[in-house]
């Protein structure tokens, strides 16, 4: 059972559907706010990202690994992890899973920077932060004592470089007891922590993709996938 890969399209939905949060802790939102408009003054980037499932609220030992990538590039933005993406385009949004072969095309509903890496909504779940410096990193420890159903983590470490206000680390820890498999056969519930490293590096290609790439837009009503996507099904939501 791939457990991570259900927690990162998880995590996933959350980056995509970023709102403001009411902070309580003025300095932790200062300081929110510094990280998020570092991210939108940068107009091109790519971030490899590796997301390993921890078994146990303490020790190193990795049970899952995956890699995917964010690309900031102008006004065009992609999130992939493993079989799926997130493409956001100035006309729309475009959600592909290729495994599955299916696309779903909807509509932007904010600019593609401010989807990326907006991290002020956790300021909506965690009432009580903390922030310490170690070594030219700002660590802010976040915990949630209100229950939240929409909110699987009961605590969120972010590790913050200091000088330019970006992310290098997430440690987010399940409030709830999640299944890991021993010897590929025994299912047992345990806690588990999700660590995410972020590694920055200039973009592969500097030339942004465009959406009729991937769409051909023959009216309002109707679309078509590209060659490339033969034997896809999409989904129309861009009314």
């Amino acid at each position: 059972m791939k457990n991570i890969y259900k927690y990162i399209a998880i995590l996933l939905c959350c980056i995509g559907g970023i709102q403001q949060g009411n902070a309580q802790n003025t300095d932790v939102k200062d300081l929110f706010d510094k990280v998020t408009q570092s991210y939108n003054d940068k107009k091109q980037y790519q971030i490899d990202v590796t997301y390993n499932m921890h078994r146990g609220l303490t020790g190193n030992t990795v049970t899952e690994s995956y890699e995917g990538k964010i690309v900031k590039n102008n006004d065009f933005s992609l999130i992939k992890i493993m079989d799926s993406e997130i493409l956001q385009f100035t006309e729309g949004q475009l959600n592909i899973n290729h495994a599955a072969k299916t696309a779903i095309y909807m509509n932007s509903k904010s600019s593609p920077s401010n989807q990326l890496l907006n991290i002020n909504s956790f300021l909506e779940y965690y009432d009580k932060t903390i922030v310490t410096e170690k070594n030219g990193v700002l660590i802010c420890e976040m915990v949630s004592t209100k229950p939240n159903i929409q909110n699987q983590y009961g605590k969120v470490i972010l590790h913050i470089n200091k000088e330019n206000y970006w992310i290098e680390k997430q440690e987010l820890f399940f409030s709830k007891l999640i299944p890991f498999v021993d010897n590929n056969t025994t299912r047992k519930m345990d806690y588990g922590r999700l660590v995410i490293y972020l590694k920055y590096r200039g973009l592969e290609n500097s030339t942004a993709p465009v959406l009729k790439d991937y769409i051909n837009v023959l009216s309002k009503q109707k679309i078509t996938l590209a060659e490339q996507f033969h034997g896809y099904h999409l989904t129309h939501q861009a009314y």
